[in-house]
C-alpha cells in the first residue's frame, strides 16, 4: 500500500460565480426596502438616511456638540483672564 497525498490549496468550489448567480445576489442587495425598513425608527417605507427622526436627532446632536465646544472655549478664556496657571 502506498501513501495517499491530500490536495492542498483552495477548494474547487470556491471558483467564480456565474453571471446569473452574481446578478441575482447584487440586485437583491441593492434594493433599499427589503422589508426591514428603517434601522433608526424601525418603520417600513424608508431607510435610515431618509428618516425624519434620524435627521432631527443628528441636528440636535450637532447643536449639543457646538454648545459644549463654546462652553469649553469660554471656560478656558475665563481661566486665562483669572490668571490660572494650573491648567
Amino acid at each position: 500500500m502506498g501513501l495517499v497525498a491530500k490536495e492542498r490549496g483552495r477548494s474547487r468550489s470556491r471558483g467564480r460565480k456565474s453571471r446569473s448567480e452574481s446578478k441575482s445576489e447584487s440586485s437583491s442587495s441593492d434594493q433599499s426596502d427589503d422589508g426591514d425598513g428603517c434601522y433608526f425608527c424601525k418603520k417600513p417605507g424608508h431607510i435610515k438616511k431618509d428618516c425624519r427622526n434620524y435627521k432631527a436627532w443628528l441636528e440636535k446632536r450637532r447643536k449639543k456638540e457646538v454648545k459644549q465646544q463654546e462652553e469649553a472655549c469660554r471656560s478656558s478664556q475665563q481661566r486665562r483672564q483669572m490668571g490660572c496657571t494650573m491648567c
